[in-house]
């Protein structure tokens, strides 16, 4: 009790501030999960102290248990220290050791050495291969395990050899107006449909429109009224509803504009501020900034202006000028200078500095001005351009505003018959076609003609006329495979025979002495050498020494494997993949687990006069219909519907009893038999899985919704 009270406070404190990073809740695997685990939130409720074997206390979430070193599940396998669980095993996170000059490999311990070969051989695929091709006779050549003739099957002129045929230069062609498909010359035309029609989109479409009843037109596929929608008086129509024929109206001292209601004076400007339209902004007219040193100066004559020093005037053309007589001396920062005419040798001329403008104003033209928001009388607001009534412009009676047009609040109507389709009344009567002829939604099509191909080569296919014919070859050719191939076949000299594109001589290729031709190499029969104590394995030196583990683990063929196998906490077993409780899952009395529900033995039980029917109580006798009518298919063929005894109802099939299925307190009709209404339990910590309750390898993810305030962080850890 002692240990247990003072420790409450700190666990809280503990969990709002570390348990996120700390609650290190599994070790890592060597297979990483892939599925998303959801979170399950916990409070301060949650955390309780948790004691290792040595005595070691920390604060852990219920269901967790402090191993010396983390929170982890119950459900957790353990392995021992610097070991890891994979495919049921506990395994070293290091791989095995072999002897010195060697590393552990896939076919055990590899000597960093690799397997000698003789001088002027090379190590191939396990064998030592010399550094030379193999040869063939003069005039021959090497290809493959096989000596072929450099000189290739002859063919006659324009033709090549190839697979043991001359297949001509030229590909086949097509005459005039056919196109290659294939192996085939195909041309396509348009299917005929006789007189007084047109093929189109697989039909043969009439010459001869569809026709409306007086007063209408056909117009996209449609009969159009040749009125247009009526208005009420006052109102006419717009192309798409009813308007006022004079725009909406302004109080006498406000101008319609835009939609809105503005006053007839513009906005008014603070004092020294002018209105300016264009921009729709008070502006008021400040002077620019020049340097320390410099004053403002501005030339009315050629609208100029610039910074020019203090003692000097500004003249035109941008040029800050004193008259100083030749004799003495300009003063600092200017100097003597004749430009032109205008300024002779008796003038300084100074240095013109352009002018800013001072914060919260903008340079126009060649002035500064500051930006003032305008005023509007009390009935109006400016909204960025103009002052505009609060109250929208009004309109007459049976209208409201919309945009800048006065609408009616009755929409547009169309003649009996007929509806408003976008600016027409169109008519619910289908467009009429002549006789032989049938309107397909578009237009007239002929019942009497069916598309033809005019070509009796022609075949129609896919709504067009296709003709096919074989491709041309040149002459002494055949059509063969799409290719032109000759009648006569390659033929090779000096005893050679064909063998696809070349001619192959009688010998194979040959190699110095002491080797061999192996895959198209000359091998040595000498075998390639390995220090003492390992052996040749394809290209590599394998050690005769078995990988070692250290003391305490065991080498299996391919991983440090601990001689202490997987345990789990508490009562759970260890299956070769998980820890599983040996606690069945819990149902409640008079039933049991079937490794899905909790099924009871007492069946579902249906009132006197029914049967049970999967989850529904079925009478036995047959619905009742009224006199002259018959039930028939779930209904009786009449209009009054079918009757069912008291406390029974009719569910479109049958009578159904209003009284369900009975079944013992806690659990439901299911089918024929009754199960709990709450599922089968498991100790805590543990789940169901199939008939067991077990503990996942993966854990869940906490998430505590908790902030302690902050006297609670000065709470002592003593």
């Amino acid at each position: 009790m002692y240990l247990f009270k003072p420790l409450l406070p700190i666990c809280a404190l503990y969990a709002a501030a570390v348990l996120s990073s700390e609650v290190a809740l599994s070790r890592p695997q060597l297979a990483q999960p892939t599925a998303i685990f959801p979170i399950r939130r916990i409070s301060l409720d949650d955390i309780v102290p948790s004691k290792d074997a040595a005595g070691n206390v920390k604060c852990c979430p219920i269901g967790t248990y402090f191993d010396g070193s983390a929170c982890v599940f119950p459900s957790t396998v353990l392995c021992p220290a610097g070991t890891e669980l994979f495919e049921g095993k506990c395994v070293l996170g290091v791989p095995p050791s072999c002897p010195p000059g060697a590393t552990f490999g896939d076919e055990g311990c590899v000597s960093e050495q690799k397997p000698a070969c003789p001088d002027d051989t090379t190590l191939v695929n396990g064998s030592c291969a010399s550094t030379k091709l193999p040869t063939c006779a003069e005039g021959s050549k090497v290809d493959g395990d096989s000596c072929v003739s450099r000189a290739p099957p002859v063919c006659p002129v324009g033709f090549t050899a190839k697979d043991h045929l001359c297949v001509s230069a030229s590909p086949p062609t097509c005459e005039a107006g056919f196109e290659r498909t294939g192996n085939l010359c195909v041309q396509f035309t348009q299917p005929s449909c006789g007189n007084n029609a047109e093929f189109v989109d697989g039909e043969c479409i009439s010459s001869k429109t569809p026709s409306c009843s007086t007063g209408f037109d056909f117009q996209n596929q449609v009969c159009v009224s040749l009125s247009p929608p009526s208005c009420n008086a006052g109102f006419k129509f717009d192309g798409t509803t009813c308007i006022t024929s004079e725009p909406p109206f302004c109080p006498p001292d406000a101008v319609l504009e835009g939609g809105v209601c503005r006053g007839e004076d513009d906005p008014s400007c603070p004092e020294n501020s002018v209105w300016e339209a264009k921009s729709g902004t008070c502006q008021t007219k400040v002077d620019p900034i020049c340097p320390e040193g410099y004053h403002f100066a501005r030339d009315e004559a050629t609208k100029t202006s610039g910074c020019c020093p203090l003692w000097v005037g500004f003249r035109g053309n941008g040029r800050c000028v004193e008259y100083m007589e030749a004799s003495k001396p300009c003063r600092a920062g200017t100097e003597r200078h004749a430009i032109d005419h205008e300024f002779t040798e008796d003038h300084c001329m100074g240095r013109t500095l352009e002018p800013t403008c001072p914060p919260g104003s903008n340079l126009n033209g060649n002035d500064c001005y500051r930006v003032e928001k305008p005023d509007c009388r009390p009935d109006a607001a400016f909204n960025g351009k103009m002052c505009v009534l609060v109250d929208p412009p009004n309109c007459p009676d049976q209208s409201t505003l919309s945009g800048s047009k006065c609408i009616s609040t009755i929409p547009p109507q169309c003649p009996s018959g007929t509806s408003m389709n976008g600016k027409n009344c169109v008519s619910s009567e289908t467009p009429v076609c002549p006789d032989g002829t049938r309107f397909n939604g578009k237009a007239c099509v002929s019942t009497a003609e069916k598309p033809f191909c005019a070509d009796a080569a022609s075949v129609f296919s896919n709504n067009t006329c296709v003709i096919s014919k074989a491709p041309q070859c040149p002459e002494l050719s055949t059509l063969n495979k799409g290719e032109c191939v000759s009648s006569t076949l390659p033929v090779c000299q000096n005893g050679t025979v064909v063998s696809g594109d070349n001619c192959l001589t009688n010998t194979q290729p040959q190699c110095p002495d002491g080797f061999t031709l192996k895959d198209r190499v000359c091998v040595s029969s000498i075998v390639p050498s390995c220090p003492s104590n390992s052996t040749l394995v394809k290209d590599s030196c394998i050690s005769k020494e078995r990988p070692f583990c250290p003391p305490g683990a065991a080498f299996d063929g391919r991983v440090c494997v601990s001689l202490t196998p997987p345990s789990c906490h508490g009562d759970l077993l260890f299956d070769g993949k998980k820890c599983v409780s040996t606690i069945s899952p819990q149902c409640p009395s008079n039933s049991t687990y079937d490794c899905k529900t909790c099924v009871f033995s007492q069946p579902p039980v249906c009132p006197l006069g029914t049967i049970q029917d999967g989850d529904k109580c079925l009478g036995t006798a047959p619905p009742k219909c009224p006199e002259g009518t018959t039930f028939n298919k779930g209904v009786c063929v009449s209009i009054t519907p079918p009757q069912c005894d008291e406390g029974m109802t009719f569910d479109g099939k049958a009578c159904v009893s209003t009284a369900v299925p009975k079944c013992p307190d806690g659990s439901r009709p299911k089918g024929l038999i009754c199960v709990g209404t709450e599922g089968p339990k498991c100790p805590p910590g543990t789940r169901i899985e199939g008939c067991r309750c077990v503990r996942d390898v993966i854990p869940e993810c906490f998430d505590i919704q908790f902030c302690p305030p902050p006297e609670r962080l000065a709470l002592p850890f003593s």
